[in-house]
């Protein structure tokens, strides 16, 4: 199947167009968006829900007041407790292969 969309896509002219196509729908509706809306909002709004601006300080205000609920739920006494959100990282080649390779019966050894 790759073979085939290999041939249709890259050997062929019309493969080309078709694919030049959706290459130009995608900057088109994705970049285009971005481009016409630069410079018409305003620099201190942080997100939009609907026709709604959330303001920076809005949010910032919301924040603060949500902290000491967030922090007591975590049975902290002090929002500042409250860790940082660690990072997600991909496993390391140790771990996967200590996942994937068979697990033998353990040797006991005589305790002497």
């Amino acid at each position: 199947m790759l073979s085939f969309l290999y041939r249709v896509f890259v050997d062929s002219w019309v493969g080309r167009i078709v694919a030049g196509l959706f290459f130009l729908a995608f900057i088109g509706f994705g970049v285009g968006d971005v481009l016409l809306n630069i410079g018409s909002e305003r620099a201190d709004v942080a997100a939009r829900v609907g026709n709604r601006p959330i303001l920076v300080q809005t949010y910032q205000n919301a924040l603060q007041t949500e902290m000491p609920q967030v922090a007591q739920s975590m049975h902290l006494t002090d929002p500042s407790q409250i860790p940082p959100p660690r990072a997600r990282r991909w496993p390391s080649r140790c771990s996967v292969a200590s996942c994937c390779r068979p697990r033998l019966p353990r040797r006991r050894t005589a305790m002497a």
